[in-house]
């Protein structure tokens, strides 16, 4: 039997009932996600738009002492066959999620894997959810800079814009000029594929 945790009366909650792998995660199961006010936003926000909605940085439920930066991507699941058009129906028709979980230091390994990777400088930040008014400070996800020395001679630096599960995310990349062709044309392709492999995929 799932124990709900934390304990506690409640309007309404949102256990997490079934995870895979459960020997990783075993500690987040019976995890009431309606006990926490920001991950009960983002379970509005995805039962309501109908569409797959990301976190920003996040505390992953199954080991709070992890230092490990991850973000949590929600899907709502409806009932079958329902016809959800709208917010009220889909209110109507919810029944659930479908949650992932990404550690994002490893899906930056993932695109700077390959030649170029050792020269290559990258930065992941998250500028929020693409229609927030205003606009917050965008924070800082990922960085190897300090793992890499000073490059020296010509550097090549651009940017580029992803926007995934409704949020906006900077990639800010560099690497001496010699490099960055080979290392951009390993990258982009990984930055463009982004997107939709984690909708795809489709809390923490």
């Amino acid at each position: 039997n799932v124990v709900i945790n934390p304990a506690g009366e409640r309007s309404e909650y949102f256990v997490l009932t079934y995870i895979e792998p459960l020997h990783a995660n075993k500690s987040a199961l019976g995890y009431d996600v309606a006990s926490d006010d920001k991950r009960m936003a983002l379970v509005e926000r995805a039962r309501d738009t109908g569409m797959p909605t990301l976190s920003g940085r996040v505390i992953l439920a199954a080991d709070p002492t992890l230092s490990e930066t991850a973000v949590v991507m929600r899907l709502a699941l409806y009932r079958k066959d329902a016809f959800v058009p709208d917010v009220e129906r889909r209110r109507q028709a919810f029944i659930g999620l479908a949650i992932v979980t990404f550690v994002v230091d490893e899906l930056a390994q993932r695109m700077l894997s390959g030649e170029g990777y050792e020269k290559f400088t990258l930065s992941i930040h998250d500028a929020g959810y693409v229609d927030s008014d205003p606009k917050p400070a965008p924070q800082e996800l990922y960085s190897n800079a300090a793992l890499r020395p000073l490059q020296a001679g010509a550097v090549f630096k651009d940017s580029l814009y992803v926007d995934v599960g409704q949020r906006r995310w900077e990639l800010k990349f560099s690497a001496p000029q010699e490099h960055f062709l080979r290392a951009a044309d390993h990258v982009l392709p990984w930055a463009a594929l982004f997107q939709p492999a984690i909708r795809l995929a489709s809390d923490g």
